[in-house]
């Protein structure tokens, strides 16, 4: 449990300034309404954080419709991270984002966990010639592996979106707050406990009380705010829940939890 001490703290450190920021490039997959984009080349647990502070999670795959989708559209010459693992519990595969789903479209002889450390799942590229291990089919890499990750968000990103820099204590932070109205007022609220959500007049927040404000920033002609601020050293471990919402637009953006490295 957090204490108002530590709260009180954690309120003066988190002082942010403001800039712009490009904004990311998602696709919708008409066949569930969800969208995706593309992490970094980077390990499964860094795709997963880059994910998070997208607002979402690394992409979950319920049926071969979706694994094909995610093929065909991201998967032509690249592996692609998705959220599913064992790292918990060898032999134990979950989704990340805590769905369950009946299916799996593992290649002939896999999972293998080869040399007892593979627990991170991928989707086989197309351009992959191996015979064990065909396009489209699923892999287990190692902690080590790097690869694109797939990100999915429930929600259009084509409103007001809330992303973060990877969340690492001892240094900076940047929040991006993008597609919000040019010359609007836009809000950042924070919770160090817990994801919500509560009512308010813009709808569901993803925050719970007590709830925090930092100070509102005026979005740019692009309609951006980027705050940048220090995460001190006695962080690392802690998790906010973060979220905004324009005075303009009147709707809130996705919130995102991070969890301080």
């Amino acid at each position: 449990m957090n204490s108002p001490l530590r709260i009180q703290i954690l309120v003066v450190a988190l002082c942010f300034t403001t800039t712009s920021q490009a904004q990311s490039s998602w696709v919708q997959n008409p066949g569930n309404g969800h969208w995706y984009t593309t992490t970094a080349v980077s390990d499964w647990h860094t795709a997963e954080a880059e994910a998070r502070a997208l607002g979402g999670h690394l992409a979950t795959v319920r049926n071969p419709a979706e694994n094909d989708w995610l093929f065909q559209t991201f998967a032509q010459t690249d592996n692609i991270w998705i959220g599913f693992s064992d790292e918990l519990v060898e032999g134990s595969w979950e989704w990340v984002n805590g769905e369950t789903t009946a299916g799996t479209n593992w290649a002939m002889n896999q999972p293998d966990n080869d040399w007892i450390g593979q627990h991170w799942a991928y989707i086989i590229r197309g351009s992959s010639t191996d015979p064990v291990l065909p396009p489209s089919y699923w892999d287990d890499a190692y902690f080590y592996t790097t690869m694109i990750g797939v990100v999915e968000v429930p929600r259009d990103p084509s409103g007001p979106h809330l992303s973060s820099s990877a969340p690492v204590a001892g240094q900076m932070l940047t929040l991006t707050v993008n597609q919000v109205s040019p010359g609007s007022l836009v809000h950042f609220a924070w919770s160090s406990s817990g994801g919500g959500p509560i009512s308010n007049q813009y709808g569901f927040m993803e925050l719970s009380p007590p709830i925090h404000l930092l100070n509102p920033q005026v979005a740019d002609l692009q309609g951006v705010v980027v705050k940048t601020g220090y995460l001190p050293s006695f962080l690392q471990g802690f998790s906010l829940w973060i979220q905004t919402w324009s005075t303009s637009d009147m709707v809130l953006s996705n919130g995102i939890q991070l969890d301080i490295q």
